[in-house]
């Protein structure tokens, strides 16, 4: 990532979302902020952000606390105020395109749907950010998205996020020490061994 730079997680407030397959970007990040000592949020109506360092780079993390489809409301003034680049942004969601447990570190782009990255987008009036796609599996025949991407995920689905979220934060860390192409050379890729995506249909 080029220097300061952006961290977005994506994701709905409070205790009925926080673990849901919509919250991907917000755990993501929690993730990676594990990996820091204890930080101390700046909070206000429409956003969540802490500035830390890695690898000698300046970050700031923001969370919106705007509901999904109103996350601009946050970014936009955000990146208004640092006065960096869009291309400095990096934006983590869930996708329900992607199979359950892909990453996908990816450059500009639509929003396949997402109304998270639809109301970034409008806010910047820009889509050349990077984005990190974090799959969560489509819904069930017959099932709903709106259902599918807001329901509290099980204890059977606990030990699958689990790894997902931590290869998430990896691939973030990998993202901000040594750049979106050695990032996306790691994590673009299908993972080897059993997939999540297999043992989740087998849970």
């Amino acid at each position: 990532m080029p220097e300061p730079g952006v961290l977005v997680g994506l994701g709905n407030p409070g205790a009925r979302y926080s673990f849901t397959r919509h919250n991907c970007g917000f755990m993501a990040v929690d993730a990676f902020l594990d990996t820091f000592p204890r930080v101390a949020w700046e909070v206000s109506a429409e956003c969540h952000w802490v500035r830390v360092c890695r690898a000698g780079k300046e970050l700031w993390i923001v969370k919106p606390q705007t509901y999904m489809n109103l996350s601009g409301k946050c970014v936009g003034p955000i990146m208004q105020k640092l006065a960096l680049p869009i291309r400095n942004l990096l934006v983590v969601h869930d996708d329900k395109d992607l199979d359950l447990g892909v990453l996908r570190i990816r450059f500009n782009g639509g929003s396949g749907g997402h109304k998270g990255i639809a109301s970034v987008s409008e806010a910047l009036s820009d889509s050349h950010y990077y984005r990190l796609r974090i799959g969560i599996g489509s819904p069930p025949a017959g099932s709903s998205t709106s259902d599918y991407v807001l329901e509290q995920l099980d204890s059977s689905l606990a030990g699958i996020f689990s790894e997902l979220l931590h290869r998430s934060a990896a691939a973030i860390s990998t993202f901000i020490s040594d750049g979106p192409a050695r990032a996306m050379n790691i994590y673009n890729q299908r993972p080897e061994t059993t997939s999540i995506q297999e043992r989740g249909l087998s849970s």
